[in-house]
């Protein structure tokens, strides 16, 4: 069933999107889009131009990439139930070790 593993991969993409962030306007949001705008405004004008958006949205696929492998322990590609619920994997904060 191919569902499955495009559900879990939606799940793991969306994970990079809010793993630091708590819901709109809460605390932390704003020190979390901070951090990448430090991280990724490479010019320093206090805004993100299409190259270095590129960039952060580069960095955060690598991560998923990094997540994902973490993840499929038998490296077939795709995640089984079994290995994304493994929460061995996890720090027990929903992050990937």
């Amino acid at each position: 069933m191919r569902i499955l593993p495009i559900l879990l991969l939606s799940a793991l993409m969306a994970a990079p999107a809010v793993a630091g962030d708590t819901p709109k306007g809460g605390k932390g949001h704003g020190e979390h889009r901070q951090k990448v705008l430090d991280k990724f405004d490479t010019n320093k004008d206090g805004k993100l131009d299409d190259g270095e958006r590129a960039a952060a949205r580069a960095a955060g696929q690598a991560k998923l990439g990094e997540r994902f492998a973490k993840l499929d322990t038998n490296g077939d590609g795709s995640l089984s139930r079994d290995e994304f619920m493994n929460r061995s994997h996890h720090d027990g904060k929903g992050k990937a070790k």
